[in-house]
């Protein structure tokens, strides 16, 4: 899961972070990056191959419709924010960005 939000992060947010004007702007992005993420690109995880996950899930075993990996974007700020601050629980990545590209940064 924390793999997928660097992905999310890297590949999606800050490349399109100041297209976003709203909260609709955001879920339209989500929910194509969704569709990308889980049914196009390539994955290199254990037995993954380079296949999307669908793909990797989808197989000689398993019939799914492709609507079976487009998980809905849920907006998750009031409820993350709200744990960190009671929890002090450093699950929000924080990046610095250099000239010579991101860099995650965890502040104390």
């Amino acid at each position: 899961m924390e793999r997928s939000h660097h992905s999310d992060d890297e590949e999606l947010y800050i490349h399109f972070i100041l297209d976003i004007q709203n909260e609709q702007d955001f879920l339209e992005k989500a929910v194509g990056w969704e569709c990308f993420y889980s049914v196009v690109r390539p994955h290199e995880g254990r037995d993954m191959n380079a296949r999307a996950p669908f793909v990797r899930l989808k197989g000689p075993v398993y019939e799914l419709p492709q609507e079976f990996a487009l998980f809905p974007p849920v907006i998750l700020d009031i409820i993350s924010t709200s744990w960190l601050l009671k929890a002090g629980n450093e699950f929000l990545a924080r990046y610095n960005i250099t000239k010579i590209g991101v860099k995650n940064h965890k502040q104390n």
